[in-house]
């Protein structure tokens, strides 16, 4: 996987992980736009998300 895949499949993971965030919260009462939800969960989980150099195989 080249470093552009790789970048690619990360941001892809997080976007998942952001609307997989935003809708758990929907579960619990709490209704957020994407980029409230996007804002908040980078602030929460963005620094325990893996760096780009342990993606690339």
């Amino acid at each position: 996987m080249n470093t552009h895949d790789a970048f690619a499949a990360r941001m892809l993971e997080q976007i998942w992980q952001i609307i997989n965030y935003q809708n758990r919260l929907e579960q619990e009462g709490r209704v957020l736009s994407i980029e409230e939800a996007a804002l908040e969960w980078i602030d929460h989980y963005a620094a325990h998300f893996p760096p780009l150099q342990s993606t690339i195989i």
